[in-house]
C-alpha cells in the first residue's frame, strides 16, 4: 500500500484473502497456548523429574521463560478452550495471587539470578481481569524473584471487551512489549 492514508475500500482490496489461501490453512492445528502440547503431558513426569530439569537448566545457564496463568474472566469467549474460572466477583483474585506468589518464591529458589528472563507471558483467562494495582504488584514481586533484562520479552493476553476501553487497566500495560488480543468479530 503506497498511500499515506488509504481509504477503507483501498485497504479491503489490499487485505483480500483468496479461496486457495483459505483452503490451504483452514485445518486444525496444535493449540498455541499449550507447550508442550497436551498429548506430551502424562503422570509419569513427577516432582523429582521437575527438580532434575531445573537442575539441568541451571547447570546449562539457559535463559528463563515464565508463564503466569491468571485463570479468571468475567464472561466466557465463544472460542475459548482455556482453563478459566468465570467470575464477576473480583474477590476471588487476592487469595489466588497469594498462592501464585508462594509458588513463584518456591520456583525462584532453584533459578539463579544470573539466568535472565528471556520471555515472560501473562495468560489466562485474562490477566486484565486484575486491577492495575494487582498487575503492578504481581509484576514487581516477579522482578524481585527473577532477573529481567531490558530486552526481556513481556507479553500479556488482553480481553478487549473488558479491558481496552478501561483506561485504568490499559494504564498498567506499558511494561508489556507484546499484547495478544482475541476477538470473535471485528
Amino acid at each position: 500500500m503506497t498511500l499515506a492514508h488509504p481509504s477503507l475500500q483501498q485497504m479491503r482490496g489490499e487485505l483480500r484473502v483468496g479461496e486457495d489461501f483459505l483452503a490451504k490453512y483452514n485445518r486444525p492445528g496444535p493449540r498455541y497456548t499449550s507447550y508442550p502440547t497436551a498429548p506430551v503431558w502424562n503422570d509419569a513426569f513427577g516432582p523429582a523429574d521437575l527438580e532434575r530439569v531445573h537442575e539441568e537448566a541451571e547447570r546449562a545457564r539457559t535463559p528463563v521463560s515464565l508463564y503466569m496463568h491468571i485463570p479468571f474472566c468475567e464472561s466466557l469467549c465463544l472460542f475459548c478452550a482455556c482453563n478459566v474460572v468465570i467470575q464477576k466477583n473480583k474477590s476471588v483474585a487476592p487469595p489466588y495471587l497469594e498462592v501464585l506468589k508462594q509458588e513463584m518464591k518456591r520456583i525462584s529458589r532453584s533459578i539463579s539470578k544470573k539466568r535472565p528472563v528471556a520471555q515472560f507471558h501473562w495468560g489466562g483467562g485474562t490477566p486484565t481481569y486484575l486491577t492495575p494495582e494487582q498487575i503492578e504488584d504481581l509484576f514487581e514481586f516477579t522482578k524481585e524473584h527473577f532477573h529481567f533484562d531490558t530486552d526481556s520479552e513481556i507479553g500479556i493476553e488482553v480481553d478487549p471487551r473488558a479491558s481496552l476501553t478501561n483506561s485504568r487497566v490499559t494504564s498498567s500495560l506499558p511494561r508489556a512489549n507484546l499484547a495478544s488480543i482475541a476477538s470473535t468479530s471485528i
